[in-house]
């Protein structure tokens, strides 16, 4: 925290505080004056819980810090504060959440590996104009078939290594609890103070006894990562062939849906992988139910189920979406509400 990096440790949370009392009325007032959010960051964990804390104390506006947010907003990030202190929390992140960062959507990527076998002569612009017509699955196939699996998969890499972190990736690591996510890239890594052990290549780290003294995160890449090329899942094939080669992978989500409760951010939920994990979870519940011979036992496992597998944050509201999960998932739009 500026203005506290000299101070004798002893008195390092004191004068935090005194920073703190400084530094966030300015905040305050500026978000008034300009009408823009302001995000106040910090490297050190002391200095962010002071922080925290004071947020509330300091806010100037009647309804507190959170105005904004409608009563049903409010009730949600309240239930999943207390989950999260209860360590009751995962956290699934897609695409939506590297956007900010200067990355490709799905689309926007077999955009840009189009435009390169355009470029090398290989597709017209109406190929193009056809191909996006086609399923996302069936655009990733037929670039492979142009490109090739290993050229498509560094073209991949090549495209996904960019841009800086942002504070959504570092927000998802505050929470310190399992991730699961889509995407390539590394930006969620790099965003973290703490080690992050990326699943399933360093899994044998986890039984390090050395490793498990030390403050790590776990992250679980279902569709890869840039690191490992050869890793990457784009095409129908790879899809196809999924659950030969990485079944185990789809069996960390269903773990995580299953005993946690998930929060999904920047993600269109439109994957058939999470699509799969997910009815299985619905499977093993509807079988729990069927075997149930009383009713007591019934109402047992009623009660042990959570109401819900988690909670997906979107950008705007959509009934229609809402509906389609509704009986599995908490659906929050990030927007005003009317």
């Amino acid at each position: 925290l500026v203005g506290a990096g000299e101070v004798d440790p002893e008195d390092l949370i004191s004068a935090q505080g005194l920073c703190v009392k400084e530094l966030l009325p300015l905040v305050y007032r500026a978000a008034s004056c300009y009408a823009v959010d302001y995000a106040v960051a910090s490297t050190e964990m002391g200095a962010y819980s002071v922080m925290q804390v004071m947020r509330s104390d300091l806010c100037p506006w009647p309804e507190g810090p959170f105005w904004m947010l409608s009563p049903k907003q409010q009730m949600h990030a309240r239930r999943l504060t207390v989950e999260t202190l209860k360590r009751r929390i995962a956290v699934f992140f897609g695409a939506g959440v590297s956007i900010s960062s200067g990355l490709p959507t799905w689309q926007g990527l077999l955009n840009e590996l189009q435009e390169q076998l355009v470029r090398a002569g290989k597709l017209t612009e109406a190929d193009c104009e056809n191909m996006r017509e086609l399923t996302l699955l069936d655009q990733a196939t037929l670039v492979e078939m142009d490109m090739g699996s290993k050229q498509l998969k560094q073209a991949c890499v090549e495209i996904t290594s960019k841009g800086l972190f942002t504070p959504a990736h570092a927000m998802l690591g505050a929470l310190h609890v399992t991730a699961i996510t889509t995407n390539y890239d590394e930006l969620y890594e790099t965003a973290q103070c703490h080690d992050v052990v990326r699943l399933p290549w360093e899994a044998p780290r986890l039984a390090s006894c050395e490793d498990l003294k030390t403050d790590h995160l776990k992250l679980v890449k279902l569709h890869g990562c840039i690191s490992r090329p050869k890793s990457i899942v784009l095409t129908r094939g790879d899809y196809l062939r999924y659950g030969d080669q990485r079944e185990a992978m789809r069996g960390l989500l269903s773990r995580s849906l299953l005993e946690k409760e998930v929060l999904i951010a920047g993600f269109s939920m439109t994957d058939d992988n999470v699509h799969i994990s997910i009815d299985r979870c619905r499977k093993v519940w509807e079988i729990n139910h069927q075997q149930a011979g009383s009713s007591n036992l019934q109402r047992l496992l009623e009660e042990a189920r959570p109401k819900k597998m988690g909670t997906i944050l979107t950008l705007v509201a959509n009934s229609m979406f809402t509906k389609l999960w509704a009986r599995d998932f908490h659906v929050v739009a990030s927007c005003a509400e009317k």
